[in-house]
């Protein structure tokens, strides 16, 4: 009867090979990858084609970002207490229906909620997997089969809620700050087009933030910002996101509507630019074991510096090499050099069951920055060219974003200097780790 009891038995699911985990991450993180050069280079089209205007252009990827950004901490914190496989299946099916949303779209609102929805979809993903979104419904399906087959169960943080108000009030008040000042272009910055909503933007974010410091189970606990390391990385995070998050937005409708090149040739002409990415992130952890994070972290920061001041210098008829390739490449080497670093120091210190939400809140604070940097440099770039469609204009707007993208990536560096840690926290299993990493950090 034993051995009858033996072979009945179901035999257990051995552990799948460590390469084979590595590999639909990695698939995620191409995919991530893929879909913000496919969904930048494509924005002319689609302006075409669904008649949106500039303000639509800007928020075909912002109605992402602020969804991304917004429903980021929630994400994270979800797959700390429902375990992040089931966050990472339920992001990714998710993800990939609003990709087949957004692919049959007729209208331009059906464009920006499929969006939106993307957007909620890669919060759920990406804490759990730093992966971002996809964009390809077939590949998305097989990394999604792919995942139900061979990613182990975790999770941390048992008996803990999700905080969904929080969530809420961020995003809303992230959008409405966002369309408030997209309105600046037509009404101006004292208008009540403008006026009303940068104000109710900031009343809820105060009343997040007032939520954040009376729930139990708070989205972002706010003593996290007391460690040195976590606020620091995280104001960096968002400097940089402000200023580098528009690159792909500008870079692409400088290569269609000025240079005249046709989508394909946009997107091949960005490719260098997207390796120097991944250069810069295998770069950089062997540069900080000799030279430490924060130096590191503002070295690729002035190295990015160094190239949108170079893009800043584009004109009318400016070749390939050195109006795209050569600025291009030292732009995004330079944010693959700075992320890795302050990614480091952001999520030093951080207990097991936080790993998720500290996670989560740097890609929200690079997000966040990334969205409001998009709205104040598309408000700034329509000034410049005042409405005008003409390849002059047009390029004067450009230049004038780089430049003001230079000057952000300049002030970013200089608060690197001067508040990062040089080393990462230890990390302390102990309940206090949080708090007490504070002393270790400074």
């Amino acid at each position: 009867m034993l051995d009858a009891a033996d072979v009945t038995r179901a035999p257990r699911r051995s552990a799948p090979p460590t390469w084979l985990v590595v590999a639909l991450a990695c698939a995620g993180q191409f995919l991530v990858v893929l879909d913000v050069a496919v969904v930048n280079v494509a924005l002319p089209s689609m302006r075409a084609d669904l008649g949106l205007n500039a303000q639509g252009l800007q928020w075909v990827v912002n109605a992402y970002a602020i969804a991304f950004a917004g429903f980021m901490l929630l994400g994270g914190r979800a797959g700390d207490l429902y375990g992040r496989k089931r966050m990472f299946l339920v992001g990714l099916g998710l993800f990939t229906l609003a990709s087949l949303a957004g692919g049959l779209a007729q209208q331009d609102w059906q464009l920006l909620a499929a969006r939106g929805v993307q957007g909620l979809g890669a919060a759920v993903l990406a804490p759990s997997t730093l992966t971002i979104l996809t964009a390809a419904v077939p590949v998305g399906a097989v990394v999604l089969a792919g995942a139900v087959l061979w990613l182990a169960e975790s999770r941390a943080g048992e008996g803990r809620r999700l905080d969904l108000p929080g969530a809420v009030l961020v995003t809303a008040g992230l959008a409405t700050l966002a369309f408030g000042i997209s309105q600046t272009e037509a009404a101006g910055w004292t208008a009540p087009d403008t006026v009303v909503p940068l104000l109710a933007g900031l009343a809820l974010i105060g009343a997040f933030l007032a939520v954040e410091a009376r729930t139990a189970a708070p989205l972002m606990p706010l003593g996290l910002l007391r460690v040195r390391a976590v606020a620091s990385a995280n104001a960096a995070m968002f400097l940089c996101g402000s200023a580098m998050f528009c690159m792909w937005f500008f870079m692409t409708l400088y290569a269609q509507n000025v240079l005249h090149y046709t989508p394909l040739e946009a997107g091949l002409a960005l490719v260098p630019s997207s390796l120097a990415v991944i250069l810069g992130s295998k770069v950089a952890p062997r540069l900080m074991r000799g030279a430490g994070p924060r130096a590191v972290a503002v070295a690729g920061t002035l190295v990015a510096a160094v190239g949108f001041g170079w893009q800043s210098m584009l004109s009318v008829d400016g070749g390939y090499v050195t109006s795209i390739m050569v600025p291009g490449i030292l732009m995004m080497l330079g944010a693959g050099l700075a992320a890795t670093p302050l990614a480091s120091l952001a999520t030093s210190g951080a207990r097991p069951e936080e790993a998720g939400l500290v996670s989560g809140l740097v890609n929200t604070s690079r997000t966040m920055g990334g969205s409001l940097g998009l709205a104040v440099m598309s408000t700034i770039a329509a000034a410049r060219s005042e409405g005008s469609g003409a390849p002059g204009a047009l390029t004067e707007g450009y230049a004038l974003v780089f430049r003001t993208s230079t000057v952000v990536l300049l002030v970013g560096a200089v608060l690197m200097l001067v508040w990062l840690p040089r080393k990462a926290a230890a990390v302390s299993p102990q309940p206090s780790s949080v708090t007490s990493s504070t002393s270790s950090a400074n």
